[in-house]
């Protein structure tokens, strides 16, 4: 199956604008160069390799998930959306599977004592003790 099978006018998608990832809706397609219409209302136009699937229920996101294996969609400008989104609400974990993603927020926050440690490993259905690689948490 193709990659970009999905591509169609009117699909949300991800363009890459100045070295970001910017909201767009497919306008049209012609060979391998894709029309967008940005939220902000102006148009871009890029190659294809350079448009990513949007999850339509990006406005609907749910900081509570803490596994990316939970998002609909899997790409990257889905995986960094999440990370950026929990990082804004101060969680800095974030699993994916059984391997966690800590995100440096490059400011001070509150210390996580064993206890909240232990607390989000069992919501994740992973036990500390067994899967515990982290020289802090050992």
């Amino acid at each position: 199956m193709d990659e970009q099978s999905w591509l169609a006018p009117k699909e949300p998608a991800w363009i890459i604008k100045n070295n970001n990832f910017v909201k767009a809706q497919i306008e049209s397609i012609n060979r391998d160069v894709v029309m967008c219409i940005l939220d902000d209302g102006n148009y871009a136009q890029t190659k294809k390799d350079k448009v990513f699937q949007r999850d339509p229920a990006y406005n609907e996101f749910n900081s509570e998930k803490t596994n990316l294996m939970d998002n609909d969609l899997i790409n990257e400008p889905e995986i960094l959306k999440t990370l950026r989104f929990r990082l804004s609400n101060m969680k800095i974990y974030t699993f994916v599977e059984n391997t966690i993603i800590s995100t440096n927020p490059y400011y001070n926050i509150p210390m996580y004592y064993l206890d909240q440690v232990k607390e989000f490993y069992c919501e994740n259905l992973i036990d500390l003790e067994q899967n515990s690689r982290d020289v802090y948490l050992s």
